[in-house]
């Protein structure tokens, strides 16, 4: 049986580190998304070109799709294993997974706005404007089944431990 636990929240709230922590403790299947973006260096991603993504979206190749910041995501189906899968979606792809499985967490990973306008400007990814688009989206409303709320704003050493024991329990 497959049990999906949707990893989701603001950009800068941590959540990729955090899934990179956990996927070296236990057994786990990270689910790698295709990105029409190169990915940055704790990103589990999968380039592909605007074409490619359309081709595979046609197909009927994800599960789920969406469009973030002029970029797009999908996630395979069959990346999809028996056991835990961890996923880092939109919290607009909820209801894809919802819909489809029958075993869905939501884990939404949060931090204050400073915590993440530092966190954004350290990773150099984007511009000032960039940067206050993501920061206006901070605390969109989403619909979840079941969703568990990890709070984000410890140490990196101390957050990744919690989040490590809530991971195990779920």
């Amino acid at each position: 049986m497959k049990k999906i636990i949707l990893i989701v929240g603001p950009s800068g709230s941590g959540k990729d580190s955090l899934i990179k922590y956990v996927s070296d403790k236990i057994d786990i299947n990270v689910v790698k998304r295709y990105i029409t973006r190169k990915p940055d260096n704790n990103e589990f991603n999968y380039f592909v070109d605007m074409h490619g993504f359309e081709v595979l979206t046609r197909s009927g190749f994800f599960v789920s799709t969406w469009e973030a910041y002029g970029n797009f995501y999908g996630i395979p189906i069959h990346f999809l294993k028996n056991g835990k899968n961890i996923i880092s979606v939109s919290r607009t792809a909820i209801q894809d997974f919802e819909k489809r499985f029958n075993d869905v967490i939501t884990v939404l990973v949060t931090a204050d706005k400073e915590t993440v306008l530092k966190r954004l400007n350290l990773r150099k990814r984007e511009d000032q404007n960039q940067i206050e688009q993501r920061l206006m989206r901070h605390t969109i409303n989403y619909q979840a089944k079941n969703t568990v709320v990890f709070k984000n704003e410890d140490s990196f050493d101390v957050a990744k431990e919690k989040f490590l024991k809530l991971i195990e329990g779920l």
